[in-house]
C-alpha cells in the first residue's frame, strides 16, 4: 500500500475538516453510509482518496480521520492503523459491509477500554441513522462471574446509559471471547469493536484480538481506533454559579429550563440561544430518559452557535421525575456542547461518571449545603483543578 499524496475524486482535498475515505477492495456504496454517519459524528467532510498521503507529504493537509476497507491481509491492515496512530486522527475500518437496509441489529463489544466511548456514541449514531437497535456488549473475563459488580463496571454501565442504550446492555463472560462473539454477532449485525490501544496498534496488529476474530468472523465488523476522551477536572466545565440547591418538588421541563437561566445568568449561555438550550434538551428526553441509574440524570443539549462544553447541576434531595422506572434521579446535570467539540464532552461525561458511581460522593453531594460545598466534593479527586474555559 503506497504512501502517496491523496488523489480525491472528484476535485483537491478542501481546507475544511475533512476524514479520508480509502474503499481499499470495499464496495463503496457500501461503504458510504458507514462513512457519511462517521462523518456527521466528527462534524467532517468527507474525501475519497485512492492511497494514503505521506505524513510529511507538502500541500496535503493531514486528514482528520480515516474511513477505510478493512484490509483482508494483516500487513495492509496494519499499515492503515499505523497512519492514524502516528497522525493521532481517528480511524475506522469496515469489512463485509451490507446494503443499507439489510443491517438488523447494531452490537458494540467493548471491555472498557480507551476506544468505549467513541464505540457507544457510534453506535448510536448508526443505530439512529438504520432505525436498528443497538446493544452493547460489556466483555469480562470467566473469573469474575457471580461476583459483585464493581465500580468500573457500574461506570461503564452508566456511560452506556447516557447514549440511550440502557434496553440493550449485556455482559458477555467467555473464556474464548474471539469465538463467543463470532456466535452472538449474526451475518444481518455490524458488530463494532475496539483496536488495540494507540501504542499497540501501531505495530502490533497481527496477534490481537480484532486480528484473531477477522480471520473467523464471516458478517459485517468494524473497528475503531481512537483516542482516549480528553481528561477534565470539573472546573473546566462547571463552577459554583452553575451549581442550584432543589428542595421543592418540579416537573423534567422547569428543572431543565432553570438550569439554562442558571448558565444565562453566568454568562456561558447567549441569552438568544436559551429557547435553542431547552428544546433541544427537551427534545433529547422525549427520545428516552437521561436518568442514567446511581441517583444521576444527564439532559444535554448540542447547539451549532456554542463554543465549548459547560454544565449546571441541581442537586435535589426528594428526586425529580425523569420518567426513570427506577429512583427520580437526584443529581441533573446538564450538558451543553457544541457540535465541534466531541472529545472534551466524552471526557466530561466520563469525569461526572467516575464520580457518581460512588455511593459515599452523592452522600457527600446530598450533604453539602452551599455550591461552594459542592464545588469542594467534586474537586476532591482533583484539588489542582483547571480554570474554566
Amino acid at each position: 500500500m503506497p504512501f502517496a499524496e491523496v488523489s480525491t475524486e472528484p476535485g483537491a482535498v478542501t481546507e475544511a475538516r475533512h476524514m479520508l475515505c480509502l474503499p481499499d477492495g470495499v464496495d463503496l456504496v457500501r461503504l458510504m453510509p458507514f462513512a457519511e454517519a462517521v462523518y456527521r459524528l466528527h462534524h467532517a467532510e468527507g474525501v475519497i482518496g485512492d492511497s494514503l498521503p505521506g505524513l510529511q507529504a507538502p500541500g496535503v493537509p493531514v486528514p482528520q480521520g480515516l474511513v477505510a476497507g478493512w484490509p483482508s491481509v494483516p500487513g495492509e491492515t496494519q499499515a492503515l492503523l499505523a497512519y492514524a496512530s502516528h497522525s493521532r486522527v481517528p480511524a475506522y475500518l469496515l469489512r463485509n459491509p451490507l446494503p443499507v437496509g439489510r443491517y438488523r441489529r447494531v452490537i458494540a463489544a467493548t471491555a472498557g477500554g480507551v476506544h468505549a466511548l467513541h464505540l457507544l456514541s457510534l453506535a448510536q449514531a448508526l443505530a439512529r441513522e438504520w432505525s436498528v437497535p443497538a446493544t452493547v456488549l460489556w466483555l469480562q473475563p470467566p473469573s469474575v462471574a457471580g461476583a459483585p459488580e464493581t465500580a468500573r463496571q457500574r461506570l461503564e454501565i452508566l456511560l452506556a446509559r447516557s447514549f440511550a442504550l440502557e434496553p440493550a446492555i449485556e455482559v458477555l463472560r467467555a473464556g474464548d471471547i474471539v469465538r463467543q462473539l463470532d456466535s452472538v454477532a449474526g451475518p444481518e449485525d455490524l458488530l463494532l469493536i475496539g483496536a488495540p490501544h494507540f501504542g499497540v496498534a501501531a505495530y502490533h496488529y497481527e496477534g490481537s484480538l480484532p486480528e484473531q476474530l477477522a480471520r473467523i468472523h464471516q458478517g459485517p465488523m468494524a473497528m475503531c481506533l481512537s483516542e482516549p476522551p480528553e481528561r477534565l477536572a470539573f472546573r473546566e466545565f462547571l463552577w459554583e454559579a452553575n451549581i442550584c440547591l432543589v428542595n421543592e418538588p418540579i416537573d423534567r421541563l422547569t428543572m431543565i429550563t432553570r438550569l439554562t437561566d442558571r448558565l444565562c445568568a453566568s454568562g456561558i449561555l447567549p441569552a438568544d440561544l436559551r429557547q435553542d438550550c431547552i428544546e433541544a434538551a427537551m427534545a433529547r428526553e422525549r427520545l428516552s430518559s437521561t436518568a442514567v441509574g446511581c441517583q444521576t440524570a444527564l439532559p444535554h443539549a448540542r447547539l451549532p452557535r456554542f463554543d465549548g462544553v459547560a454544565a449546571a447541576l441541581a442537586i435535589a434531595p426528594g428526586g425529580i421525575d425523569f420518567g426513570a422506572e427506577r429512583d427520580p434521579p437526584r443529581f441533573i446535570y446538564l450538558m451543553l456542547t457544541s457540535a465541534t467539540s466531541y472529545n472534551r464532552y466524552l471526557g466530561a461525561l466520563a469525569r461526572i461518571a467516575r464520580l457518581m458511581v460512588i455511593p459515599a460522593r452523592r452522600q457527600a453531594l446530598l450533604d453539602a449545603t452551599t455550591p461552594t460545598a459542592v464545588m469542594s466534593v467534586l474537586e476532591a479527586e482533583h484539588p489542582a483543578a483547571a480554570k474554566p474555559r
